[in-house]
């Protein structure tokens, strides 16, 4: 906050600048780094019984694994949004980036050589301790298998590791749902649906793999078809498999981890199937076990034939579960900060989600779709080689996400409302940047309104035996109570303010805005403005010192509880010297 001592004021310049348009700062639907936009679409997803009992007819050899091939049954459509999509399935310099900047824990092969130190050294200490035995007359103790898993669960974050060059244009493996996820998460990003991915493959079509119908076992994929298989393949390998849009490795190589809950799609019907003739004929009789704690995994891996690597194929998995054929990519929806509200509204705790007093309204609920942000990316150069490849080294962003609607039909009915109910709801407002004014911290932030004036909290009901003020003696008035808000965070109760709240619901800093305003609909938006800081001089005669400064301007619209119409008020907002630099998606 200014130092009040200086008496300093503040003002729009008359260079104010005009909210950036889709080209200045970067359009809205530039991919992030190494994605493609896949144009969505009504999308068949799934696989039709008749077509897969012909399937498991021809191919005697999969009746095995009935429960999973009657899992994509039965076919249907599924409108699919546009949105963007990684080139590659996620390398290990990539997850690397991820792993050195937050400090998560590591997949357990890039410590290979220190893994098979700590082996011999338990088989060493183990085969010491039954000497020992022997040699004191004592029973020797039995032998213990040494367990890598539950070593890297206790040592990861002690060990250091170096990931080899070996292994960096590879996908990653060793990784569980939650890591996928929080990669995802720190790069501003998110992974994909099953839907989404049964598009990317398809298209507006039925086929079956990225580029067709047939099948080359050395051509399109890594499967165990392959007579090379040593090791996953570095990403790109198979260029002849990839899609129109450019997409790599969506059949085969690892499996990929998808948002998906394993759940039986619409009109689901479980049925034995008959299949064969004669002595040949065969009953397969074995349901799919359904688990909506488990998520779906898509794409096969080398592990696995061309069958498994059909684009239909969805497989349910525990999502702690980590194997060495098991990876994911990511995807982003195309509208700037709506991924990471989505995200974040995950993590903001119940306990401080603004409550109406208002039974019929409730808890308020935040609109995702109707955020406003600027966000961006920054990279570095990476060993793989596939075009369009982009290795993403950190995520930057501001985001603003309104609440539904307001209380009241004007702007005094919310001011009014603020001021009774202490605070009225405005949405919340995240950055991983350091705001200067109001000064604070890198975090998510609830964010209210509270109108200019004195507080009046309601007056409770009096009690039966309360006596009612005595003929020509005035009612007590509370309302001139101490501001709790003005002592706590220096509100100013005779301007309006948009008050931040943490996440422990504890009202932290307070931001004085000159617009606020009831007004028709209009799309919230926000965009860089200069403004003035003016110092006066020490002597009255001489001129003030003018230092333009630039801002980011929130320009929020938030329609009324049962009105068309809605509050439309500005959040100033100023960040740490050079963070509003260069460019910005907006």
């Amino acid at each position: 906050m200014l130092n009040p001592a200086l008496v300093l004021t503040i003002a729009f310049s008359s260079l104010t600048a005009a909210l950036p348009s889709s080209t200045g700062t970067g359009a809205a639907m530039d991919p992030p780094p190494g994605m493609v936009l896949i144009k969505g679409g009504r999308t068949k997803i799934g696989t039709d019984y008749k077509d897969l009992k012909k399937l498991l007819e021809e191919h005697p050899t999969l009746h095995g694994n009935y429960s999973s091939f009657i899992a994509e049954t039965p076919e249907h459509t599924v409108t699919v949004e546009n949105f963007f999509l990684m080139v590659n399935e996620v390398t290990n310099e990539q997850f690397e980036a991820f792993v050195k900047d937050t400090g998560s824990r590591a997949p357990r092969h890039w410590a290979e050589d220190q893994e098979n130190e700590a082996r011999d050294t338990f088989l060493r200490e183990q085969g010491k301790a039954k000497r020992d035995a022997r040699e004191a007359g004592e029973e020797v103790p039995p032998d213990k298998k040494f367990e890598p898993k539950e070593w890297w669960r206790v040592n990861w974050d002690k060990v250091e590791w170096t990931l080899k060059d070996d292994l960096r244009a590879r996908p990653v493996t060793h990784i569980d749902y939650q890591d996928a996820k929080n990669y995802a998460r720190w790069a501003g990003l998110r992974l994909i649906s099953e839907f989404e991915y049964q598009r990317a493959v398809r298209g507006d079509s039925t086929q079956t793999y990225p580029w067709g119908e047939k099948w080359e076992d050395e051509k399109y994929a890594a499967t165990n078809e392959l007579k090379r298989i040593k090791d996953v393949f570095p990403v790109g390998s198979f260029p002849e498999g990839k899609s129109k849009q450019g997409v790599y490795d969506l059949a085969g190589n690892v499996w990929e981890w998808t948002s998906s809950r394993f759940e039986q799609y619409p009109g689901f019907k479980y049925k034995p199937m008959q299949v064969g003739k004669g002595k040949n004929k065969d009953t397969l009789d074995n349901p799919p076990n359904w688990n909506p704690d488990f998520r779906v995994l898509v794409g096969g891996s080398i592990q696995n034939s061309r069958f498994v690597a059909r684009c239909t194929t969805r497989a349910g998995f525990d999502r702690e579960q980590i194997t060495n054929s098991l990876g994911f990519r990511c995807g982003a929806t195309p509208e700037p900060g709506l991924d990471m509200s989505r995200t974040l509204l995950d993590e903001i705790p119940n306990s401080v989600r603004p409550v109406s007093p208002d039974d019929k309204v409730g808890t308020f609920q935040f609109m995702p779709t109707e955020t406003v942000a600027m966000d961006r990316w920054l990279t570095k150069q990476g060993k793989a080689t596939v075009p369009g490849y982009g290795l993403i080294s950190g995520y930057e962003y501001v985001i603003v996400t309104p609440v539904e609607f307001v209380i009241g039909n004007s702007a005094a009915d919310v001011g009014k409302y603020s001021r009774t109910e202490m605070l009225a709801p405005i949405g919340f407002l995240s950055t991983n940047q350091e705001l200067a004014e109001p000064a604070l911290p890198p975090g998510t932030y609830l964010l209210s309104f509270r109108g200019k004036g004195k507080t009046k909290p309601k007056r409770a009901a009096k009690a039966e035996d309360e006596e009612e003020p005595a003929e020509g003696q005035e009612e007590v008035d509370d309302s001139s109570e101490p501001e709790l808000l003005q002592d706590l965070i220096g509100l100013d109760p005779n301007v309006d303010n948009f008050v931040f709240t943490d996440m422990t619901g504890t009202p932290v800093a307070a931001m004085p805005t000159e617009v606020v305003e009831w007004g028709n609909p209009s799309k919230s938006s926000l965009g860089k403005v200069m403004k003035d800081l003016v110092i006066p001089a020490e002597d009255p005669t001489d001129d003030p010192t003018i230092i333009p400064q630039e801002w980011l301007e929130v320009r929020l619209f938030i329609p009324g509880h049962n009105s068309r119409k809605g509050l439309r008020a500005h959040l100033p907002l100023r960040f740490k010297d050079g963070v509003l630099d260069g460019e910005w998606r907006m």
